[in-house]
């Protein structure tokens, strides 16, 4: 509880049968978590190499592109991200993943997928540290706060995004760290911890102000209800007031940060003349809060249910989703304790997708930034049980948290056959493409590239710097002429790819042959067709 620790020491020293089972109890307990632990780190690291040619797939490229330039060519900051034409800085997040990516590559030659994947995965294992440290404030005993962060940590969305290529787990770490230093601040009334938090709460801010927004949801919510149990004492008022001036305070200030840094981004996307439409906050607004119709629609709040039972819950032989809403359902009904928890933990979940609806609709990753929430918030309905006085409600605490544990595990590999296709030979994607561009094309010059919407992925294996043309716009287009007019004279068209539809499209093909001189017959690769720039003997 928020208020303080509950007491569990034992009345009496004296060694009893109860004693004994106890420990035994606990020592199977540790047994059956370590084996848990070490299934978790197979399913890590057992595809750690993977290409990424998963679902989002662009959003991982799009990030580790930055760090390719940010390697051959130095631009660090601002970083480029050379997918949308010139200028090539179209800032989303401040660089922080980026830079730890590039460092690690550099200290150890690492090729950037695994070193990306490495450095999310610290970063994870970082919040789960965390969290255990801030669940003290909540339970006391070590083994029950390893039994909850394992149910944060078994879930398929946690096992499989934490490796991704991605800053979620970065910002998540920023986020849990800014929220367990308020929680600190509070219970030990210490001083210094607000000030870790203005330091938590600026780089979360600036890393993904989303994934921050939930935290301070939950924190906020949990301030709210730790001042009004002392608001209408005399003796306690004052420091009520005094942590909620703190706290809206922090409130301004990360809100300060996440506002200026959005504004400088945007200035700097508005140099590029496709980012300005597209990337810019003004563009995004729809993307980011979803639409009223979108509101509206069932089938929105139906997607979003299946990714949530999917991601977190697993599906237990026989079950579903349905055993952990069972097993919740019968722990309420055995014990009214941590009621208020519970209930404040989803509130503060349910936070990001009622705010930010279509951003979790799309992206299953999202539920990083807010998954742990209910899952905690099931796992405080356990300690309720653990808690209980009588030995049958304890023990049915520990055949929950295994039950939930084994069906998130055993959902797994499901979960992740809906997000990974199957996996063709490097060779195709990669080292035949590259060998066929790095055969006609400088390394300077820019692909053009057609029938990929907003998938980075192209650019990010083929080494170059690209216009990913998702408005199409045709090569007369003044849009399209004033970002050609941007390019420097090395960095001209020289090549184009065209997959999907367009291949077959002559009218389409012919106008930009013309335009930018290319050869009229392609070269095939697992990325589509590849026009190559004329050769000079071959120009009238």
């Amino acid at each position: 509880m928020i208020g303080g620790v509950l007491d569990t020491a034992i009345a009496s020293g004296k060694s009893s049968a109860a004693d004994l089972s106890a420990t035994a109890c606990c020592k199977w307990a540790w047994l059956v978590m370590v084996a848990f632990g070490v299934l978790i780190l197979w399913f890590t690291f057992k595809d750690i190499q993977d290409p990424l040619l998963d679902r989002h797939s662009h959003r991982q490229t799009y990030t580790l592109i930055s760090v390719h330039f940010m390697l051959s060519e130095g631009a660090w900051f601002p970083h480029i991200t050379p997918v949308q034409g010139p200028e090539w800085a179209i800032p989303m997040e401040f660089p922080f993943y980026q830079w730890a990516v590039a460092g690690v590559v550099n200290l150890t030659g690492l090729s950037l997928e695994l070193a990306g994947r490495l450095v999310s995965l610290l970063f994870w294992w970082l919040v789960l540290f965390e969290l255990f440290r801030a669940l003290r404030h909540f339970v006391p005993g070590q083994l029950q706060r390893t039994g909850l962060v394992l149910m944060v940590a078994a879930a398929p969305t946690s096992i499989y995004w934490s490796r991704s290529c991605l800053i979620e787990a970065m910002a998540l770490y920023f986020s849990v760290a800014f929220g367990a230093r308020v929680l600190s601040a509070v219970t030990l009334n210490r001083a210094s911890d607000w000030g870790w938090a203005m330091l938590f709460g600026g780089l979360a801010a600036l890393q993904k102000i989303t994934t921050l927004f939930v935290m301070e949801v939950g924190v906020g919510l949990a301030l709210l209800w730790w001042c009004g149990r002392r608001w209408k004492s005399t003796d306690t008022r004052p420091i009520a007031k005094k942590y909620l001036c703190c706290f809206l305070l922090l409130g301004g200030w990360t809100l300060a940060v996440g506002a200026g840094w959005a504004y400088w981004a945007d200035g700097v996307k508005e140099r590029n003349v496709m980012a300005r439409e597209m990337t810019t906050q003004a563009g995004l607004r729809a993307w980011n809060y979803g639409t009223v119709e979108q509101r509206l629609a069932p089938d929105t709040w139906k997607h979003l249910a299946s990714n949530i039972t999917l991601g977190l819950s697993g599906s237990t032989p026989g079950m579903g989703y349905k055993l952990p809403l069972l097993l919740w359902a019968v722990s309420l009904g055995l014990t009214r304790r941590r009621l208020a928890e519970q209930g404040l933990l989803v509130m503060a979940f349910l936070s990001g997708p009622l705010v930010f609806l279509n951003l979790y609709y799309v992206h299953e990753y999202y539920l990083m930034a807010n998954g742990y929430l209910l899952l905690l918030a099931l796992g405080t309905a356990v300690v309720a049980l653990w808690e209980d006085p009588r030995r049958r409600f304890r023990q049915a605490g520990w055949c929950l948290m295994v039950l939930l544990v084994a069906g998130q595990l055993h959902a797994y590999p499901r979960y992740r056959s809906l997000l990974l296709a199957e996996v063709p030979p490097r060779r195709q994607f990669e080292a035949e493409f590259r060998a066929l561009l790095d055969g006609r094309l400088p390394p300077q010059e820019t692909l053009l590239v057609y029938g990929h919407a907003a998938d980075s992925a192209v650019a990010f294996y083929a080494r170059r710097k690209a216009i990913i043309d998702e408005p199409n716009w045709p090569p007369e287009d003044v849009r399209m002429q004033k970002m050609l007019g941007k390019l420097a004279p090395d960095e001209r068209i020289g090549a184009m790819i065209v997959a999907g539809e367009r291949r077959t499209n002559k009218m389409f093909l012919r106008e930009r042959i013309e335009a930018f001189e290319l050869e009229e017959t392609p070269k095939g690769s697992f990325w589509g067709d590849v026009y190559f720039r004329k050769q000079p003997s071959s120009l009238k």
